[in-house]
């Protein structure tokens, strides 16, 4: 049951920044074309910036779901079979740990924002809470995802990321079969 919402969690950050990738195109084509016709679009590189915060951000837990960040694996591939799982915990540890103290320093710094009604300095004058706080939410939710995993591979269960890659027929170096 926890499980089925966090992926819900998880799917909805994914969505939040497709929505975001897909703001940033609009942001760009309604500037090319509003050049077309001598003109600009008051604010859309402001817009376009903020939204790339949140894309970069909410995606974060996700991706690391479906195995798409970029995985360093020249220690666990040097490393013998069954030194692998612990180092991977470990690993899992630290991330989760350096994860969770980003959100409380990130949502420090939104929280600040937001008493102090801080605004970028645009032509919009958008509060900056709101990007900071796509990106504190962003590193919560990889927070816990990482936490999961680390929970999961306690449990003696192999990790989603890992599920993920084996289905895709890649081999433990990365390499596809």
């Amino acid at each position: 049951m926890l499980s089925k919402f966090l992926r819900g969690l998880y799917f909805g950050g994914g969505i939040a920044a497709a929505v975001a990738v897909f703001l940033i195109a609009a942001c760009v084509i309604v500037g090319v074309v509003a050049r077309l016709f001598h003109t600009t679009l008051p604010g859309g590189i402001e817009i376009a910036t903020f939204c790339l915060v949140a894309a970069s951000f909410l995606a974060l837990a996700h991706t690391f779901r479906h195995n798409v960040h970029i995985r360093i694996t020249v220690i666990t591939q040097c490393l013998p079979s069954r030194l692998i799982r612990p180092f991977e915990m470990f690993a899992l540890l630290v991330a989760g740990i350096a994860s969770f103290w980003l959100t409380y320093q990130t949502g420090n710094m939104t929280w600040e924002a937001f008493l102090f009604n801080d605004r970028s300095d645009g032509m919009l004058s958008i509060p900056l809470w709101i990007p900071e706080f796509c990106m504190t939410l962003g590193i919560f939710l990889l927070g816990v995802s990482i936490t999961e995993e680390f929970v999961r591979m306690c449990r003696g269960q192999q990790p989603v990321y890992e599920q993920s890659r084996l289905a895709e027929g890649e081999d433990d170096f990365g390499a596809d079969r």
